[in-house]
C-alpha cells in the first residue's frame, strides 16, 4: 500500500494495478493482537524465526541474531532488529514509515484494490471504516477469510487467486481481447 501511496509523487513505469490482501493499516495494533494470541503469535514468532535463521546463514557476515532468536515476542524481536539493523530511533518510528490512516490513501493514483475480511484476527475491520480513499482504490469486503486466508471449498484453495489471474489477464490483455482464449 506504501507503494501505492507513493506512485502519484514517484510513478512507476508499468505499474498498471496494486492488490493489497490483508493491509496491515496499523502495524503497532497488528503487533499487539498477534501478541495477545497464543496460536497466531506461535505461528508468526516461528515463521520470522524461520525466516531470521535463513538470513543467517545466507549472509553470515553481516547478520547474527543468536541473541534475537531466543527472545519470546514479536515488539522484542523487532526492538531488537530496529535497534541493531536500522537508523531508526525506535519501532514506533518504523512503524509509522507503514502506518496507513486518515488520507493517506487518498491520493493513490493508481487502481488499486485492497481485500479485507471481516473475521481477520489480526486487522480489525472497523480500521477500515474511516479509511479515506479516492476512486482509484476498491474496497473488498469478505464476510471471512481470516488473515489472509479467503479459502474455498474442501481443496484449500484461495478464491483471490483465480479472481487475480482474471484482472491481471484483463489488465494485460484487454476484457474483450481474443487472443487469451
Amino acid at each position: 500500500m506504501r507503494i501505492a501511496r507513493e506512485a502519484k509523487r514517484a510513478p512507476i513505469q508499468n505499474l498498471k494495478h496494486v492488490i493489497s490482501v490483508s493491509p496491515v493499516l496499523d502495524p503497532g495494533k497488528a503487533t499487539d493482537r498477534i501478541e495477545n494470541s497464543y496460536y497466531i503469535h506461535r505461528y508468526f514468532l516461528n515463521k520470522w524465526r524461520r525466516s531470521l535463521r535463513k538470513k543467517q546463514t545466507l549472509f553470515p557476515d553481516l547478520y547474527d541474531f543468536s541473541d534475537i532468536l531466543p527472545l519470546n515476542s514479536i515488539r522484542k524481536i523487532t526492538d531488537a532488529l530496529i535497534e541493531r539493523y536500522s537508523n531508526l530511533k525506535s519501532t514506533d518510528d518504523y512503524f509509522k514509515g507503514y502506518t496507513l490512516v486518515d488520507g493517506d490513501l487518498n491520493q493513490v493514483a493508481v487502481p488499486t484494490t485492497l481485500v479485507i475480511a471481516e473475521d481477520d484476527p489480526i486487522i480489525a475491520i472497523e480500521e477500515f471504516n474511516n479509511l479515506q480513499l479516492n476512486s482509484e482504490t476498491t474496497l473488498l469486503i469478505q464476510h471471512y477469510g481470516g488473515h489472509n486466508g479467503f479459502i474455498t471449498g474442501f481443496s484449500l484453495e484461495s478464491w483471490y487467486e483465480a479472481w487475480l489471474l482474471a484482472l491481471f489477464d484483463d489488465i494485460v490483455y484487454g476484457e474483450n481481447d481474443e487472443s487469451k482464449t
